[in-house]
């Protein structure tokens, strides 16, 4: 979702996105996007125009982030990453916006596309090399669970004998 109510910016990060392979939707409206009837929780990636003029991107961006707390309800919690975008190059402008939440800003010029799309690529792919160690470690902690349960079951039973054979056929674990 690309966030950004002048027509130039919008449209060149629209066409930079697209250059990527990246499905683009367009919205001018702060509110369709973080409001109560979001569509961010399904995108994947917010670019917000920090310098826009008909609203402030700084709060667009910290709302965005608060979505991401633990403690948003499970309903308006979005994982999605949020990009600010700026025309200038402004330290004061870049620290703000990360105070506000973002996870990176990129400079949004006609002349300097390449640098948009390749920091907009590496976030994306960041982000899903993230979300795969998380799945791993949800997947470690699970398996590590059901091996201590298997463990609790077996030493528990006291009054038969419960043992596990290796694939090389000699006594791997037994009960007590």
């Amino acid at each position: 979702v690309i966030l950004d109510s002048v027509e130039p910016s919008r449209t060149l990060a629209g066409d930079l996105a697209a250059r990527e392979g990246f499905s683009v939707e367009f919205e001018s409206d702060p509110e369709k996007v973080i409001g109560p009837s979001a569509g961010s929780a399904s995108a994947d990636c917010v670019v917000v125009n920090l310098e826009d003029p008909r609203f402030d991107g700084f709060e667009v961006c910290r709302r965005l982030a608060a979505l991401r707390e633990p403690t948003a309800t499970h309903e308006e919690r979005s994982p999605c990453l949020i990009v600010g975008a700026a025309a200038r190059d402004d330290p004061a402008l870049i620290r703000a916006a990360f105070a506000a939440g973002v996870d990176d800003v990129v400079a949004l010029k006609r002349d300097d596309g390449d640098s948009f799309r390749i920091r907009l690529r590496a976030l994306m792919r960041r982000r899903a090399i993230q979300e795969e160690a998380r799945q791993r470690e949800a997947e470690r902690a699970a398996a590590h669970r059901a091996a201590e349960q298997f463990r609790l079951l077996v030493e528990g039973v006291l009054d038969y004998a419960i043992y596990l054979i290796d694939p090389n056929g000699c006594v791997s674990t037994w009960n007590p």
